[in-house]
């Protein structure tokens, strides 16, 4: 007959416990590996961001957006969102776009040098493809931007289309956008073509992509100077919960940010649960494990009796 006493159950969750334990402990290994974006450095947290493949479409939206940029270099515009979007552990009503492949919140950066995401002097910033791009040669094209979508569930995307190479051996544009999307905190990179007619200039091979919260080791890099991304290919940069910032309101005109913002992700009403951390599982099943010796030690001291 199979043994259904209480000790013989207690073993039974005790060990799927533990068996939990293990398999989070496990995934919280591989869900930094490649595939998900790089994170290194003394004190680095990706703040449950994580970057990787997206079936998400190109949305051209040259015969819509705002135009801006065109004929500039090194050149920055700020625009508004028209929604707060929640942005590793802030809020923001505001961007800067700039000419090279990048935006953010708070002071803009005009820098055609990319450099990889953990360098110090960088902001809060997000670079599809960062890198050395001009809108003044003929026939490149210009930035866009535009808010699409019903109140709620907006998206504001950013494309930088027909950018051209500052080197002169890239004679081919290349296109690509990004997209903040209101109710989840999703950032979408999209990438139309990235073929500049050089190898060494396309493909982000001499660009970096990733993003930085801005304070020292707050970054996912997915890339540097590496040509691993291709064209018509998209990547999702998933933050840690789906974060409420369609409520938050009244925008710091200066920096973007707005009131309450920091202090560690927004929690809105649709975030999720946290999952238990390995070692509170291994805690608690330990603590079980403990309860039920001293049972069988009662009970032995029954029988004695």
């Amino acid at each position: 007959m199979r043994d259904l006493t209480p000790r013989f159950v207690l073993a039974r969750v005790i060990i799927v416990l533990l068996a939990c334990a293990t398999c989070s402990f496990a995934g919280s290994i591989l869900s930094s590996g490649a595939g998900f974006g790089s994170l290194t450095g003394s004190g680095a947290t990706n703040m449950g961001y994580f970057i990787e493949s997206s079936n998400a479409p190109f949305v051209d939206i040259a015969s819509s957006g705002t135009r801006v940029l065109k004929g500039s270099d090194d050149s920055t515009v700020t625009a508004n969102l028209g929604f707060g979007f929640a942005f590793l552990g802030a809020s923001y009503g505001q961007a800067w776009i700039s000419s090279n492949g990048l935006m953010g919140f708070g002071t803009p950066d005009i820098s055609g040098a990319n450099v990889p995401m953990d360098s110090s002097n960088l902001g809060a910033v997000i670079a599809p493809l960062w890198q050395d791009w001009q809108f003044y040669t003929p026939g490149t094209g210009a930035v866009y931007y535009e808010t699409i979508g019903d109140p709620g569930s907006e998206e504001f995307i950013v494309e930088w289309s027909n950018a051209g190479s500052t080197n002169f051996l890239a004679n081919q544009g290349v296109t690509f956008e990004a997209t903040l999307e209101q109710s989840s905190g999703d950032i979408i990179f999209s990438y139309a073509n990235l073929n500049t007619g050089n190898t060494a200039l396309s493909n982000g091979a001499a660009a970096t992509v990733g993003i930085s919260g801005g304070s020292p080791g707050e970054y996912v890099q997915y890339s540097y100077d590496q040509g691993v991304i291709a064209s018509n290919s998209s990547l999702l940069v998933d933050p840690p919960m789906t974060q409420d910032s369609a409520s938050v309101v009244g925008v710091n005109s200066l920096s973007g940010l707005l009131p309450g913002g920091g202090g560690g992700p927004l929690a809105g009403s649709g975030a999720s649960p946290s999952t238990p951390e390995p070692a509170s599982l291994f805690l608690l099943g330990s603590g079980m494990l403990a309860l039920a010796t001293a049972r069988r030690r009662r009970d032995n001291r029954d029988k004695i009796d």
